[in-house]
């Protein structure tokens, strides 16, 4: 009778030996599924948020981070104040050759920060607000028409300015203020959109 239920002993826990490596087995496969499970939740959380147009706030916030990154920083905003022939009272100090040559690399620098500051925003732009969508197409035209005047005024600039060296240091300036009209209206054009930002937006 002991030997029977030694028997009878050895199958239970032979059978439950079985059960319990079959249910390990489940086990495996589940846990090897899971970790694309939480990449597949992770991919759509990530496409949600790439389809999320970018709401009023955010773009009003982000596009006066970007301006003033782009434009107010220490340096550039040493250097307009330096070049900005549009100051009533401005006048240059040194050589005319000196004014000339800081001149011409202070606006080729500027030029340079449009074109990223254009490309910055529209990589982090995300489109299907009708208004916002509106107002960055504008900020965007505005850029492109800044860039366009930038680059006819610098075209000409040479030929244009080749006597100026002759000139009296105030004819200088009233010279390059006429010439240079165009694109600084464009230029103040825009800043005005990016500066209206929050305004437009309905930011506080």
């Amino acid at each position: 009778m002991k030997k029977y239920l030694s028997v009878l002993t050895i199958l239970g826990l032979s059978l439950a030996m079985v059960a319990f490596t079959g249910c390990g087995t489940d086990g495996v496969d589940d846990s090897a599924n899971t970790p694309s499970k939480v990449e597949d939740n992770t991919a759509n959380k990530d496409t949600a948020t790439k389809d999320t147009p970018t709401t009023k706030e955010e773009y009003g916030k982000y596009i006066s981070e970007r301006y003033d990154y782009y434009f107010k920083n220490g340096t550039l905003g040493e250097e307009y104040n330096r070049y900005n022939i549009y100051n009533d009272e401005f006048t240059y100090n040194g050589t005319y050759d000196e004014f000339v040559t800081g001149f011409n690399d202070f606006y080729a620098k500027d030029r340079a920060n449009l074109e990223a500051f254009k490309k910055d925003i529209e990589a982090n732009y995300r489109k299907g607000d009708p208004e916002v969508d509106k107002y960055h197409n504008e900020v965007i035209t505005s850029i492109d028409k800044a860039i366009a005047a930038s680059d006819e005024y610098s075209t000409s600039f040479t030929e244009k300015t080749k006597d100026y060296g002759t000139l009296a240091k105030d004819e200088v300036v009233k010279g390059l203020r006429d010439l240079g009209r165009v694109p600084h209206e464009a230029r103040m054009e825009f800043n005005k959109l990016v500066n209206d930002a929050k305004d437009r937006m309905g930011i506080k």
